[in-house]
């Protein structure tokens, strides 16, 4: 489908190990997932992009590290990353190493807020990140892609106010 729809990359979320499972065994299987979709995706002139997310949702993607260790891994030009500004708020990641670490694999940027406690895909602003740093830093390391704005549930039944504060 999002060759048909002309999409650059199909976005690949992590989730947590299973009740009984390894973390390493929850990684390892991730890893293959991604070389078993991976010779498809090429075919298809399609990139694999990995969401780092905070520790609650997975226990093996929670850094820009863990990322790339993955990307490493799979010796591919073909599979880079997307972040997350309320998931870096939960993860207490250092903005700036992060943005550094992944140059050419930053591939997509979400941008919501939150309290730094638990995930509310709130309002820019609404929360306590820093947007101002963030976007500085991306222009610095060279980001200049879209920036896409996910906001919670709490606001579909009025979205329009969000939006345009947004």
């Amino acid at each position: 489908n999002a060759v048909v729809m002309g999409a650059p990359h199909v976005l690949v979320v992590p989730t947590h190990s299973l009740y009984g499972q390894s973390t390493d065994n929850a990684l390892t299987l991730f890893i293959r997932s991604l070389e078993e979709i991976n010779p498809y995706a090429i075919s298809k002139n399609m990139r694999l992009a990995i969401e780092i997310v905070y520790p609650q949702l997975s226990d093996y993607m929670n850094s820009t590290q863990d990322a790339l260790n993955v990307i490493s891994a799979l010796n591919t030009k073909n599979i880079g990353v997307v972040i997350d500004s309320g998931h870096l708020n939960l993860s207490g990641e250092e903005l700036e190493n992060a943005i550094k670490k992944l140059g050419d694999c930053l591939w997509q940027v979400h941008i919501n807020d939150n309290d730094g406690k638990v995930q509310q895909n709130a309002v820019p602003g609404e929360g306590k990140f820093n947007f101002d740093r963030f976007i500085n830093l991306l222009r610095t390391y060279g980001y200049d892609d879209y920036l896409s704005l996910e906001l919670g549930w709490n606001y579909s039944f009025d979205p329009v106010p969000a939006l345009q504060e947004a």
